[in-house]
């Protein structure tokens, strides 16, 4: 396995993780801002 290979394959695997951690940031945003409203709805 020669440097550039594996520098290629760091790189999409860091784009793919970055996408999960963005999505899973916006769902985080998403149920911190949608609780209290649930809950005072309550």
């Amino acid at each position: 396995m020669d440097c550039d290979n594996l520098l290629i394959g760091l790189e999409f695997l860091w784009k793919r993780k970055r996408k999960q951690l963005i999505y899973f940031q916006n769902i985080l945003i998403k149920m911190i801002v949608i609780f209290p409203v649930v809950k005072n709805r309550l």
